[in-house]
């Protein structure tokens, strides 16, 4: 797997100066990894983020995926400040559901990111974007352009204030 920062305020800089796909093809941007076999848990990625801050997140060959599961650490308490985790993909998808209990326990909305108060955000809040194009209007004129980050992602927060949405499943 690989992580790089993506903080909002160089998202930002990157697509004003229009250096947004240099940086996110940058290797050297990126952090790598390793899948581990061992346990606790088995057959997974394990690492720590720094709260307060936003990462880019995907599989070394770009893959698509059709199920990921996330578990929390139980040490994260209700205090810490978020983890923010965008995860891009190739395939045209429809939707991006996100359950907790592994997928047997609530769906939680899309959007939720956007809409909820950032105090009140909750491990599994997310939004999806599933847009190539956008709309620009200059001087009335509306126009079909190419979204600079090709946007087909979806972000997810990660926190401890609810001990029920510690297990997630990304389906």
């Amino acid at each position: 797997m690989k992580v790089a920062k993506f903080d909002e305020s160089l998202e930002t800089a990157k697509l004003a100066d229009s250096t947004i796909q240099t940086y996110l093809k940058d290797e050297a941007n990126y952090g790598i990894v390793p899948f581990k076999d061992l346990a606790n848990p088995n057959s997974s990625w394990t690492i720590p983020y720094i709260t307060n801050h936003r990462y880019r997140v995907h599989w070394e060959s770009g893959l698509d995926f059709s199920e990921m599961k996330i578990e929390i650490s139980d040490r994260w308490a209700e205090t810490d400040k978020n983890v923010n985790l965008v995860f891009n993909f190739t395939n045209s998808l429809e939707a991006v559901n996100i359950t907790t209990a592994y997928g047997s326990g609530d769906l939680i909305a899309n959007d939720t990111l956007s809409t909820v108060l950032a105090a009140d955000l909750q491990s599994g809040d997310y939004t999806m974007r599933n847009t190539t194009l956008i709309e620009v209007t200059v001087e009335g004129n509306t126009t079909l352009e190419n979204d600079p980050l090709n946007d087909k992602m979806f972000e997810v927060v990660i926190n401890g204030k609810n001990s029920t949405r510690n297990r997630l499943q990304v389906k």
